[in-house]
C-alpha cells in the first residue's frame, strides 16, 4: 500500500480511537467493497460473506478504540475478516469457494488502467481456482498491497510461510493464466 494510504489509516484508526462520530462511518466506506471481495473468496455466496462482514464491522466497532497501534488498523481489521471467514467456512463444512465470481465494482477498483475487463476477469477466474491460503496470499499483497508482515499478521504466518505462499501462488497463477491463453489460441 501507497505511503499516503498507510497515513490516511492511521489518521483514520486514530479518529476512530478518539470516538469521532464520522470516523468509523468513513472507516465502513473505505474498506467495505474490498473487505467483502476478501471475505467472498472464503465463502459461496453472497449473503454469507454479508453476514460475517457484519460480524466483522461489529467486531471492529466494539474493539478499535483499544487498538495499540493506530498504523496496524487495516492488517488488524482484514484479521477480524480472516478469522471471522475461516470461523464461518469450518462451520459450514464447505472448501472454500473455487470458482466465486469476483463483484464487477471491485474488479473495476482493482483493475490496473491498462487493462481491459476481460483480462480481469481471467485473473479473478484463475485466482478462483487456487487454494485458498494461496488466493488469500495474492489478495492481500497485490489488491490490498500488504506487505509480508502485514500479511503475516492476517494469517498467522510467519514471514517465511508468507513468502513462500506467495511464491507458489505466483507461480500457479502464472500458469493458469498460460494454460487458459494457450487454450483461447488453440480454439
Amino acid at each position: 500500500m501507497a505511503e499516503a494510504g498507510r497515513t490516511r489509516d492511521e489518521l483514520l484508526a486514530m479518529r476512530c480511537k478518539l470516538g469521532e462520530p464520522l470516523a468509523f462511518q468513513e472507516l465502513v466506506e473505505t474498506m467495505e467493497r474490498r473487505l467483502f471481495y476478501y471475505v467472498r473468496r472464503f465463502l459461496d455466496d453472497d449473503d454469507e460473506a454479508a453476514d460475517v462482514l457484519q460480524e466483522v464491522w461489529l467486531t471492529v466497532f466494539q474493539k478499535v478504540r483499544r487498538l495499540k497501534d493506530a498504523g496496524a488498523l487495516r492488517p488488524w481489521i482484514y484479521r477480524v475478516a480472516h478469522d471471522r471467514a475461516i470461523s464461518r467456512f469450518r462451520h459450514n463444512q464447505k472448501e472454500p469457494a473455487a470458482d466465486a465470481d469476483p463483484l464487477d465494482a471491485v474488479a473495476e477498483e482493482v483493475v490496473e488502467p491498462d487493462w481491459d475487463r476481460l483480462d480481469a476477469r481471467r485473473v479473478h477466474e484463475a485466482l478462483g481456482g487456487l487454494s485458498a491460503t494461496h488466493r488469500e496470499a495474492l489478495v492481500l499483497y497485490f489488491i490490498e498491497g500488504m506487505t509480508y508482515d502485514e500479511i503475516g499478521q492476517v494469517t498467522g504466518a510467519s514471514l517465511g510461510l508468507v513468502k513462500s505462499r506467495l511464491h507458489y501462488a505466483k507461480k500457479s497463477l502464472r500458469a493458469r493464466l498460460e494454460s487458459e491463453h494457450r487454450e483461447g489460441r488453440d480454439a
